[in-house]
């Protein structure tokens, strides 16, 4: 999950496309989401997600099944930062 953006723009010029949530235009409008599977994208998007990332502070994150990657301003999250 990142922020819409230039990155973004590459990504969909090398053929991926952006998963669009459909019951939440904004968030897929700001938000661009990337996976192999974009139905398990959409089970793991629920409601209370989406609404939880729309009202924080926007952070970059990855996943690989067995991590989690948290970023904010091209840098890794501190533990304070993944608590809140």
């Amino acid at each position: 999950m990142d922020k819409e953006g230039l990155l973004e723009s590459i990504y969909k010029f090398s053929g991926f496309k952006d998963i669009l949530i459909s019951d939440h235009p904004d968030f897929s409008m700001w938000f661009f989401l990337l996976r192999e599977n974009p139905e398990k994208i959409k089970f793991f998007f629920t409601d209370e997600l989406v609404l939880f990332l729309e009202s924080n502070p926007y952070y970059h994150i990855e996943c690989n099944s067995s991590s989690l990657l948290v970023m904010r301003k091209e840098r890794l999250a501190s533990i304070k930062e993944v608590k809140a």
